[in-house]
């Protein structure tokens, strides 16, 4: 079956989280974001009690927001992973990997 690129992507990446040096990688990045977001969040408190211009406040907001839901979801991926990948065919993945182009 012929496998298009969209789907070898995904399938690469669940290669690749299959390795424990991946999912590591992955919890690092989790943090990373997690403390980005909250020196951000801090940032945005300073720049309202010193009344900066409101467009540096939504910005902020913005970026806190978008840094709290990619540490969610890289989070609760990680939390689901060990069951996720019991289900998976492991066979198929690698056959497909090899059968696309």
């Amino acid at each position: 079956m012929p496998v298009d690129a969209e789907t070898k992507s995904v399938l690469l990446r669940w290669k690749g989280l299959s390795q424990p040096e991946t999912l590591q990688r992955t919890k690092s990045i989790a943090l990373w974001l997690r403390l980005a977001g909250l020196v951000v969040a801090c940032l945005v408190v300073v720049a309202i009690a010193k009344e900066f211009s409101s467009v540096w406040v939504a910005v902020g907001a913005v970026v806190v927001g978008w840094l709290v839901a990619e540490t969610n979801a890289l989070r609760t991926r990680l939390a689901q992973w060990g069951l996720f990948s019991r289900y998976l065919d492991w066979q198929r993945i690698e056959q497909d990997i090899k059968d696309a182009t």
